[in-house]
């Protein structure tokens, strides 16, 4: 905030800085009441149904262990965009405006209580209790830093990490950026699976999502989303459409929910992209 306030940099808005330390605010306590939960079902699974063990003080386990969190962390990341019901809750996360610092806090009340179940097959791996909680720990970090403008691109390290430029594309909501750079620390499994993008002649990205929630209020932040999925599924007239509604990508609109009118006047939150 001092940078950008010397450098003459508008990075940083009061409100939105406000907002997003309060939205951090009520996921961290939601999160410490969750993480009971995570810690159970983890050492529950690795303790019954892991089909082999290694051993904490190996650096094999510790790489492959690495490598599988960033697979997990990945295909978790890409369902929270790709899923209706779970891109309600990541929204909050991409709805902010200012790239910044504050907007690596702006994280949902309801967020934990999906991602962790995306790496419970590192449980059955046999991966240690302790070396799963150390590489989600490092992640975090390295998440809060990646969240920046100024970092500009790092040369040969943009080719195998997650960096402040890829990331920054990646809150994007103009056409070419949406959906992508998934990763964690590493952008090998974007690379891999298709979804990498680098900065493209046609300008840099546009932060946010394309319906914006319009308001500082931390809880109509956090749940506007929720409140135009269950209008969708309201307006849907079989039992297959609300079904669809919740587990398809967020932009599917059924046709019978699509003709009524009032859905393009509505002031909806979050993105159907």
């Amino acid at each position: 905030l001092l940078a950008s306030i010397a450098g003459k940099r508008r990075i940083y808005r009061f409100n939105d800085l406000v907002t997003n330390l309060s939205l951090s605010l009520l996921s961290t306590l939601s999160g410490l009441m969750v993480m009971t939960v995570t810690y159970a079902a983890y050492a529950y699974v690795l303790k019954n149904h892991a089909v082999t063990h290694f051993e904490t003080r190996s650096a094999s386990t510790w790489i492959l262990g690495f490598l599988g969190y960033e697979l997990c962390y990945y295909w978790a990341h890409r369902a929270h965009h790709r899923v209706a019901i779970l891109w309600a809750s990541h929204v909050v996360h991409h709805s902010g405006e200012d790239f910044n610092f504050g907007l690596a806090l702006r994280q949902s009340v309801t967020g934990q209580l999906t991602f962790w179940i995306f790496f419970i097959p590192l449980a059955i791996l046999g991966l240690p209790l302790q070396v799963y909680f150390s590489i989600a720990f490092l992640q975090l970090i390295y998440q809060y830093f990646i969240h920046n403008e100024f970092v500009g691109t790092l040369g040969c390290l943009e080719y195998f990490l997650v960096t402040p430029a890829q990331h920054r594309l990646h809150h994007g909501r103009n056409l070419p950026y949406i959906d992508k750079n998934y990763g964690s620390i590493l952008v090998v499994w974007d690379r891999v699976f298709g979804t990498y993008v680098r900065e493209l002649p046609s300008g840099p990205p546009v932060y946010g999502v394309y319906q914006q929630v319009r308001s500082w209020n931390p809880w109509k932040i956090n749940f506007s989303e929720y409140m135009s999925l269950l209008w969708k599924i309201a307006h849907s007239s079989t039992l297959t459409d609300k079904v669809k509604a919740l587990f398809l990508a967020p932009e599917w609109m059924p046709v019978s929910a699509a003709t009524h009118s009032e859905y393009h006047n509505a002031d909806l939150a979050g993105a159907s992209k």
